[in-house]
């Protein structure tokens, strides 16, 4: 099956250059609004590490401007993102959880927490062990930025 991706690439490259104004203007706002762009598209494309990367650097600028909502449904895109992968089970957990204090009401966040828990409890009665999330929500989305090339997880 062959998929054309070019309203996608134009859509990307509109907004990595939105991006790339923003951050020359200092306006974080709009660096906000696009860095969410670039992740909804790399997500929708398949490209599961430029998406977070992506979420992320929104997500820290989110934690920046004090924007509770956009943090929720950002952290809800990552922990969907993560959730398949056991080497961030637990960071996906972690995801999901603060989501769910944010957007208590959403029935994606409850039914991505309940199928990453029964995941989660599987493994471990397996006797895998499963890396440990040690820092905080903000200090995970601020590691985004410290990589400033092309984004990678």
């Amino acid at each position: 099956v062959r998929v054309d991706t070019s309203q996608w690439d134009r859509a990307q490259a509109s907004y990595r250059k939105a991006l790339e104004m923003a951050e020359q203007d200092g306006d974080r706002e709009a660096a906000f609004v696009q860095l969410s762009k670039l992740g909804h598209v790399s997500e929708t494309r398949g490209d599961r590490n430029e998406a977070v990367t992506y979420y992320r650097r929104a997500l820290y600028l989110a934690f920046e401007l004090d924007l509770p909502a956009q943090r929720g449904h950002l952290l809800l895109a990552l922990g969907r993102l993560l959730l398949d992968d056991t080497a961030h089970l637990n960071r996906a957990m972690q995801l999901l959880r603060a989501a769910e204090e944010l957007l208590p009401d959403n029935a994606e966040v409850q039914r991505l927490l309940s199928r990453a828990t029964t995941r989660r409890d599987r493994l471990v009665r397996a006797g895998v062990t499963l890396p440990a999330s040690d820092d905080d929500l903000r200090t995970y989305a601020r590691g985004a930025l410290e990589r400033r090339g092309p984004p990678s997880q």
